[in-house]
């Protein structure tokens, strides 16, 4: 296997926890994301759970990723466990990250809360913070994601 699958549940996990800030917010959202690596073993994820700083993997969430796995790749019913992973997604209020100035620390830019979409914000990430560091601080993009946007009870640094 090449590449990655990403199973449409994924997206839907993603934005299902992101978007909805109530209180009646699921514990849990689960979509599958399936690679092979090199020596043949599968990174299978992910889970979303909204737990603070809580980084450790549940059991729970294990076995709904199993149970999505086996869904659509039955061929891996005797694949084992061999270690869990958890880490943090920290996103801001309105789901979009900070990439900007910080407004009472001038050398200080800040490019956090991406929500897991770190990586994939990288290289339009990497122009933005460019144009910050050049000095112009002109970029298409930059206002949209600018820590001035909350009100400094929104967001803590």
């Amino acid at each position: 296997m090449q590449g990655t699958l990403i199973a449409a549940r994924y997206l839907l996990s993603k934005s299902r926890l992101e978007q909805d800030h109530s209180s009646t917010s699921p514990a849990r959202s689960v979509g599958i994301t399936l690679v092979q690596v090199q020596h043949g073993n599968f990174i299978v994820g992910s889970t979303r759970e909204p737990a603070g700083f809580d980084c450790h993997s549940t059991y729970g969430g294990i076995q709904e990723l199993a149970a999505q796995l086996l869904e659509l790749a039955p061929s891996l019913a005797e694949a084992r466990l061999l270690r869990a992973y958890a880490g943090l997604r920290p996103i801001t209020p309105d789901g979009s990250p900070i990439i900007s100035r910080a407004p009472q620390l001038p050398g200080l830019i800040l490019a956090a809360g991406f929500g897991g979409d770190g990586l994939a914000m990288s290289a339009i990430t990497a122009e933005m913070i460019t144009a910050l560091v050049d000095g112009d601080g002109r970029h298409e993009f930059l206002p949209l994601f600018s820590f001035e946007r909350f009100s400094t009870n929104e967001v803590v640094l």
